[in-house]
C-alpha cells in the first residue's frame, strides 16, 4: 500500500484486485515478529530491511519459497 500511494496510485479497493488476481494476503501474527526479529542477527550482514524479513518469516511459516528483486 504504502508504495502504491506514494507512486500516486488510488489503493480503494486494491485488496479486491489482489484477491482477483488469486493472490492471497496474510496476517502478520505473533510468531511471525518473533522469527522476523531473530531473522536480524543472522541477516544484517545481508542489509535485509524488517519488511524483508518480515517476508521471510511468512515464507517459513508457510513452508514457500520466498523471491527477491534486490541485486545482493
Amino acid at each position: 500500500m504504502q508504495k502504491s500511494i506514494a507512486a500516486g496510485v488510488v489503493v480503494d479497493g486494491m485488496y479486491n484486485d489482489l484477491a482477483a488476481l488469486g493472490l492471497k494476503i496474510y496476517s502478520f501474527e505473533l510468531e511471525d515478529a518473533e522469527v522476523t526479529g531473530r531473522l536480524w542477527q543472522e541477516t544484517r550482514n545481508h542489509g535485509l530491511s524488517l519488511g524483508d524479513r518480515a517476508c521471510l518469516s511468512l515464507g517459513l511459516r508457510l513452508s514457500i519459497p520466498v523471491l527477491t528483486t534486490d541485486r545482493a
